[in-house]
């Protein structure tokens, strides 16, 4: 998943799995901090990842990885 938005700064893609954690852009939002880290303990109960590459003022870019059989 990517975007074009205003990116994450270090500290921030430091905080972002953490529970209730919300960036300074999410706090203007409604939201209870909490998607991301249920998401990313979801994932990791199938065995998966769920990572995260931004740059700011460019973007984020999440990658979810699960293994399947095919």
């Amino acid at each position: 998943i990517m975007d074009s938005g205003s990116g994450l700064s270090q500290e921030e893609q430091q905080q972002l799995f953490k529970r209730y954690s919300q960036t300074s852009a999410g706090r203007q939002q409604t939201g209870s901090g909490l998607g991301l880290m249920i998401c990313k303990e979801l994932i990791k109960n199938m065995q998966g990842d769920l990572s995260l590459e931004s740059h700011p003022g460019i973007g984020t870019t999440f990658t979810i990885t699960i293994p399947v059989e095919i």
